[in-house]
């Protein structure tokens, strides 16, 4: 036996280097689809954390399905794992928002759901050469919050009017904030009273024939300059002017009317509803761009109310 062999003394136990390491886990079955344990108490978590999500679907459930509808809906929502299975589960929520892929997309998202359809679903747009005007609306962005079906179409420049489109394509906008309208359908249906001065604005800008002139372009600007469409004082005059939305007028603004008003009762495809919104403001940008701000500011005031309610029983 050698020198280094004699003298070597090995290390107690508690001074050894372990040659593993512990990772603590829980093993899940395979029929475990969504990222939901205890699936009936986190969903009331998710509630809690969600109510304006919560609330935009009770609300758009009960307007295109009924009160029925929205009953059923929570049952299967809250029913245990043991009696719907999750693959079950997210079939019977899809039933209810199957005219709906925005608010799908976002509850499948909430609670860690991913199938195989979407991942198809993207490599079949993205293979397709020439999409159809209608495809090419929406895409699919890993990037974006995991959020599917955004709106993608390409903006006509400011100079341009209505006339030409740009030859470039331009980073695809998203007008999901317009939907906040729907949330609140008897807005909604009186909006052109409860924003006259918008659709004065509105009105002023649809009575100039779209053109490709930039003297047009210019006289457009110096009347957005003028008015201020969050200004809601008007005179009885004013009221009476804007009438609601059942305007026969084929023109542009009585068009916009229409399609603006247009609740999920009336149209329960949000989709179609956005495309119509965005075709009746072609060669309007700044229109469109400040009904979002309409949209937003519902959106913010609801939170308002929501942080001084409290309680998430009252949304789902």
């Amino acid at each position: 036996m050698s020198l280094f062999a004699s003298e070597y003394i090995p290390l107690p136990p508690s001074q050894q280097r372990r040659s593993s390491v512990d990772i603590r886990g829980q093993s899940v079955n395979s029929d475990i689809l969504v990222a939901l344990l205890d699936r009936p108490g986190e969903m009331h978590a998710l509630t809690a954390r969600n109510t304006h999500f919560y609330t935009a679907l009770k609300n758009y459930i009960t307007e295109t399905q009924g009160a029925d509808a929205w009953l059923r809906f929570q049952e299967i929502v809250y029913a245990p794992r043991e009696e719907i299975p999750d693959r079950e589960w997210i079939n019977a929520i899809s039933a209810f928002l199957s005219h709906n892929p925005v608010f799908l997309s976002k509850f499948k998202e909430s609670v860690g759901y991913e199938d195989d359809d979407d991942y198809h679903s993207e490599e079949d747009e993205d293979s397709s050469p020439l999409p159809s005007p209608r495809q090419s609306y929406y895409y699919y962005d890993d990037d974006d919050e995991g959020v599917v079906g955004k709106r993608r179409r390409s903006r006509q420049s400011s100079g341009g009017g209505g006339a030409s489109r740009s030859s470039m394509m331009r980073p695809p906008p998203t007008y999901e904030c317009l939907l906040a309208l729907r949330d609140y359908p008897n807005i909604q249906a009186r909006l052109p009273l409860m924003c006259p001065a918008y659709f004065r604005k509105a009105r002023q800008l649809m009575s100039l024939a779209p053109s490709a002139s930039r003297s047009n372009a210019v006289r457009r600007n110096s009347i957005l300059e003028e008015v201020d469409v969050m200004d809601d004082s008007t005179g009885g005059d004013d009221e009476q002017r804007f009438n609601m939305c059942d305007q026969d007028s084929e023109g542009p603004y009585e068009h916009f009317c229409q399609v603006v008003c247009t609740t999920r009762q009336e149209q329960p495809d949000d989709e179609a509803w956005l495309d119509a919104i965005v075709e009746s403001l072609d060669g309007w940008p700044q229109l469109l761009d400040d009904l979002e701000q309409i949209a937003m500011s519902l959106d913010a005031q609801d939170d308002d109310e929501q942080q001084q309610q409290g309680s998430p029983d009252a949304y789902i």
